[in-house]
């Protein structure tokens, strides 16, 4: 099993809609052994609608926050200076230099920041639209999408993945099969190659999206919520379990994750069998996908669950 876990790595960096050499190293935070972990294709990003500027707000850079993204074996972290640091089996390389982010997405072989309101991607994607309003970021194994001050939603990469043109999201989700934006209306609304349908009278302030590695040729696939009362809502192929109320969630390919109301740290479906368990500590800044998942500790240290590398 354990080798079958190793080709699925090797594989895992060789894949995405581009090739490139090998990346350069790069400085890995001090945290225990085990990191980084493997992580999926499914780019997870778990948003908080309400503190997100309103659709018709005027282009300003949100405030800096100390953010985490996984992605197919690799990771990178945003600090509440702007610095970002990637790491990781698989990770995609050095940021431009001088880049002060707001946020930041990883995804098979590239990873995407926006700084003063540019998206600047690196690795095997390189060309993104222009932009000088961007306010999130999310991407996939071949596609990448920001949402804008005004609300709407500029995606590039595979096709099938561009927004719909009367879009107005608060916020935005990606992974490999879809893409999903939180409505002015709150609701859920899902598209690309194979989009799991969220349920029709969802409201939701987060989500949360997951599917397998090989997902182009089928996988499994769901979503995750949480709505405007706090409730944790799941659709598609999720794993059952999941709390009745979050503040913060994240999905991987057969388990899922939420930061309760009280900080503490609950997982709910399969966890990898060998794989290293969720920590005691209290954490923010959640991100999943395949077999593992992380998250920022307290005091902005990245930890990792799951499958190891």
């Amino acid at each position: 099993m354990r080798l079958a876990l190793l080709a699925l790595l090797a594989a895992g960096c060789a894949g995405g809609a581009a090739t490139e050499a090998e990346p350069p190293a790069v400085e890995e935070p001090a945290v225990d052994a085990a990191v980084p972990r493997t992580v999926d294709a499914a780019v997870v990003v778990a948003v908080d609608a309400a503190s997100r500027a309103a659709p018709d707000a005027p282009a300003v850079a949100p405030p800096r926050t100390a953010q985490l993204s996984v992605g197919p074996f690799s990771w990178c972290l945003v600090d509440a200076a702007g610095a970002i640091r990637c790491g990781g089996r698989c990770a995609p390389g050095q940021p431009p230099a001088g880049l002060a982010a707001q946020a930041v997405a990883v995804a098979r072989g590239f990873a995407c920041a926006i700084a003063g309101g540019v998206v600047s991607c690196w690795g095997a994607m390189k060309d993104v639209p222009h932009t000088s309003d961007a306010v999130e970021i999310a991407v996939g194994d071949a596609h990448g999408c920001a949402r804008l001050a005004s609300g709407a939603v500029s995606c590039w990469g595979a096709a099938e993945h561009r927004a719909p043109a009367d879009l107005k999201a608060k916020a935005i989700a990606a992974t490999t099969a879809m893409t999903c934006a939180i409505g002015t209306d709150d609701g859920v609304r899902c598209w690309g190659p194979r989009p799991a349908p969220p349920p029709a009278d969802l409201k939701a302030k987060r989500l949360a999206l997951a599917t397998q590695l090989s997902d182009a040729r089928g996988g499994r696939r769901y979503g995750c919520a949480i709505t405007l009362g706090d409730e944790v809502r799941c659709w598609g192929d999720a794993p059952a379990g999941a709390p009745a109320r979050a503040r913060e969630i994240a999905a991987a390919e057969s388990f899922a994750c939420a930061v309760g109301l009280d900080g503490a740290l609950a997982c709910w479906g399969a966890l990898p069998r060998f794989g290293k368990k969720p920590p005691a500590d209290r954490t923010a800044s959640l991100a999943a996908g395949f077999r593992t998942a992380g998250a920022l500790l307290a005091d902005g240290t990245p930890t990792f669950w799951g499958d190891a590398q």
